[in-house]
This record gives C-alpha cells, sequence and structure tokens, in this order.
C-alpha cells in the first residue's frame, strides 16, 4: 500500500473515507485499499443512506474516533457515494483547549514531568517498541507503522 488514506491541510486533516451504510455497528474499521490502489478508512454505520443519515453517522464516528467535536468534522465530498471526502479540523479554537492550557492549570502532562526532550525520547522509545511488535506482520503493517511516524513527527 502506499500513503495514508489522510494528508495534512492548514487546518486539519483530509481523509478519504469508503463507507458502509447499513453495516451492522457503527465504528472505524480500518485503513483499506480500493482496487485501484488508493488507500481509504474503512468505516461502517447502522444507518441506512436515507435523506443523510449515514452521512450524518459517519461523521459521528469519525468525530468520536479523532477525539474532536462533531462540529469539527465535516463532508467535504461524497454525499451520495461510499468513497467521500472528509476534513476534521485540528485548530486550538476548534478543539477547545490552547496549547499549553494544562501546564497553566498545572495539571500533570508528560511534558511537564519529562521535560519536552524526554518526552520526545519515550516516544522514540514506544515508536520503535511499536514497531519492534510488528515486524511479525511485515508489509501489512505499514500503515500502523505510518500512522504512527505521523503522529509523532506531526507539528500541531
Amino acid at each position: 500500500m502506499t500513503g495514508l488514506p489522510w494528508r495534512a491541510d492548514g487546518k486539519g486533516l483530509m481523509v478519504a473515507v469508503r463507507l458502509t451504510p447499513k453495516g451492522g455497528r457503527d465504528a472505524v474499521d480500518g485503513v483499506s485499499v480500493l482496487s485501484d490502489g488508493r488507500p481509504v478508512l474503512a468505516a461502517r454505520v447502522r444507518a441506512a443512506p436515507d435523506k443523510g443519515a449515514a452521512n450524518a453517522a459517519l461523521l459521528a464516528v469519525i468525530a468520536e474516533a479523532a477525539g474532536v467535536p462533531r462540529s469539527a468534522v465535516t463532508l467535504v465530498s461524497g454525499a451520495t457515494a461510499r468513497q467521500k471526502q472528509v476534513h476534521i479540523e485540528g485548530d486550538a479554537a476548534t478543539l477547545g483547549k490552547a496549547a499549553g492550557k494544562d501546564a497553566e492549570a498545572g495539571k500533570a502532562t508528560l511534558v511537564a514531568a519529562l521535560g519536552i526532550n524526554g518526552a520526545r525520547a519515550r516516544l522514540g522509545h514506544l515508536i520503535e517498541t511499536a514497531d519492534s511488535a510488528l515486524a511479525p506482520f511485515g508489509a501489512k503493517a505499514d500503515t500502523l507503522r505510518a500512522a504512527a511516524r505521523f503522529i509523532a513527527e506531526r507539528q500541531n
């Protein structure tokens, strides 16, 4: 598989999704590859594709999985198709918490406990441990490895 089903833009992530309506449960099933080789986030919802119900359920599932408010997730394209483009807003105003707010409130954080360099070192160790655990799966685990690197290297 080449690439990930999402890309960062100036305000968050654009995510390619393949939706299965009437899928028996509301869930993100992971990353799949379409017949043309494009990666997509596979999702399913219980709702039927009637009057936008499946799309609304999808946006709620994506919001929950991403840990953002439902209002931060929008359908960009594919309203009547299985393949869709969904945007997840990621700026501090949308997420409801400015950078450094936990530190200002005296909340314990890993960065506060270890310092920025210590937290980065811990993250590096965790990624190495995860990579070792994924080794038996070979290329099948490349998406998980790439997701870990993306999270570790993102700037906001």
